[in-house]
């Protein structure tokens, strides 16, 4: 006999469960987040309005920046709302495919 087991969703312990200290987080990592996003597009400005930063080097530099706001878009969105709401449970199929 095997065991039925029916989790659909998963607790997590976040960095902190009180009130104060997540406020302070959603600004830390607020300012984190234009701060990267602010720094990674000029990159990405200055590369293409440059002529002489045509190298591949410098265009490899500019997509590598543009990944990393498109990545930072992606995560640290979903971080900073999850500091705003309270509900933090992801859903089974959300874990899952963290992996």
């Amino acid at each position: 006999m095997g065991q039925n087991n029916n989790i659909t969703e998963f607790v997590l312990q976040g960095l902190t469960q009180y009130c104060d200290g997540q406020k302070a987080l959603f600004v830390i990592f607020s300012l984190i987040y234009i701060v990267t996003m602010v720094g990674n597009l000029f990159i990405v400005v200055t590369v293409i309005a440059s002529p002489s930063l045509d190298s591949p080097m410098n265009i490899f530099l500019a997509f590598m920046s543009l990944m990393d706001a498109v990545y930072s878009t992606a995560v640290s969105s979903k971080l900073i709302k999850d500091f705003v709401i309270r509900r933090q449970f992801p859903s089974q199929h959300a874990w899952a495919s963290s992996f």
